[in-house]
Parts: C-alpha cells; sequence; structure tokens
C-alpha cells in the first residue's frame, strides 16, 4: 500500500514498503489519524468463467466505515498469502480516497486456507457487497 501526498509521507511510504518485502510480505498500514474514508473503488477476480470482475465505486457511509473498522482492526498486520502453487484464487483490487484528500492502494490474493486473517476477511467483505 502506498500513501500519496507530501514528499515526507512518499519517503516513508517507500521505506515502509521496502522494510515489509524485505521481511517476506507487506504489512497493512495504520489510516491517517482523525480521517475517514470518504469514497472507494473496488474490484475482485478469479480464473473462473464468467466471473464478474468489473471495479466498482463505493460511497455507502456504511459501508465504508465498515472497511475502515477492518483496516484499523488489522493495521500493521500481513496483507501477503503465502499458498504458494495455489491457483484459481480471488485477487482483490481497492483504490479508497480519505477525507483529507490523500489516497490509499490495495492489492490482496487469497487462495487456500493459509490466508493472513486480514485477507481472508476484506476478500469476504468485497464479495458480500458485489
Amino acid at each position: 500500500m502506498q500513501r500519496q501526498g507530501g514528499t515526507m509521507r512518499k519517503i516513508l511510504a517507500a521505506l515502509v514498503i521496502v522494510s515489509a518485502m524485505a521481511l517476506g510480505g507487506c504489512a497493512q498500514q495504520t489510516p491517517p489519524s482523525g480521517t475517514t474514508i470518504t469514497e472507494m473503488t473496488h474490484s475482485q477476480s478469479k480464473a473462473v468463467p464468467n466471473f464478474d470482475s468489473s471495479e466498482q465505486v463505493e460511497k455507502d457511509p456504511a459501508r465504508l466505515a465498515e472497511f475502515q473498522a477492518l483496516l484499523e482492526g488489522h493495521a500493521g498486520e500481513s496483507t501477503d498469502d503465502r499458498s504458494d502453487g495455489c491457483t484459481g484464487g480471488t485477487t482483490t483490487d481497492l483504490s479508497w480516497v480519505w477525507s483529507d484528500r490523500t489516497t490509499d492502494t490495495l492489492s490482496t490474493y487469497r487462495c487456500g486456507q493459509d490466508a493472513p486473517d486480514f485477507v481472508v476477511e476484506l476478500t469476504e467483505l468485497i464479495a458480500s457487497w458485489r
């Protein structure tokens, strides 16, 4: 996940990403203090015939709050699914806008039973909105 904003934020985000990659996974960032999510775009894809992988825009305040609570509840946790050799999983792509006008993006892949709790819960949440 990458924060966009001032130069210092970009440098810190790059350090977080490099550090997470060096540790073998991606870490979920903590949402900016005092901000809320105002809009989110999401899509899911799966190697299944006729699977609807269209992008959807979410503006419902209740759903955005539910997603933000999920982020806050799993801040700092891995978003890396280590299901090596597993095919046929679900990719979830997200981008969202914070009330301070900064943006974040996240992409996860869930396949098998060994995915981190955050990835499992996120995949199920977005699937429930489709």
